[in-house]
């Protein structure tokens, strides 16, 4: 009687593991930092012009649980705004971007993002999720902020050509 209950035990053990252990992909979690570049066509001024926009994500200290090899990405992209300046106002919008990882691997993103200029600043949140390739289903959260704009350059022709800054990009909840 011993034995029989010893072996039922492991088997509801086993069986208990199975079913309570967390699925591969749960784990599947990524944080990312890195830096913002972006071009401004024609360069930002203290006025609202439409401005020709593109931008270079490049993540470089990645690190997935599930996947070691995962470790940097790059995203580039372009949007052209109406009205924007260096000292815009909130804005919001939608937008679709796709990250390459260093491991040939690829994640498409739909955000909603807010933006805008905060003292002098560029501030992007941008909350969506991995609608395909790797990660597809997880909760993405990627934070730009721009350096400081030389506000004086926005006074006069050609404006401010560009910026750089830091991104930060987590995704969880897969």
């Amino acid at each position: 009687m011993l034995r029989r209950s010893a072996v039922l035990f492991t088997a509801s053990a086993a069986v208990t593991a199975l079913t309570c252990a967390p699925a591969a992909a749960d784990l599947d979690l990524l944080t990312c930092g890195g830096t913002h570049t972006v071009t401004y066509d024609p360069g930002l001024r203290l006025f609202g012009q439409t401005v020709d926009i593109a931008f270079t994500d490049s993540f470089t200290s990645c690190s997935a649980l599930s996947d070691p090899t995962l470790t940097s990405g790059l995203l580039t992209g372009s949007v052209t705004l109406p009205n924007y300046s260096c000292l815009s106002p909130v804005n919001t919008d939608d937008i679709d971007e796709t990250v390459t990882w260093n491991n040939g691997q690829s994640s498409t993103f739909h955000y909603s993002r807010v933006y805008g200029s905060v003292d002098g600043n560029s501030v992007i949140t941008s909350t969506g999720t991995v609608t395909s390739g790797k990660f597809a289903g997880a909760t993405a959260v990627k934070v730009v902020t721009g350096l400081n704009l030389n506000l004086l350059a926005c006074l006069f022709a050609p404006g401010v050509p560009g910026n750089t800054g830091t991104i930060t990009l987590a995704l969880t909840s897969l």
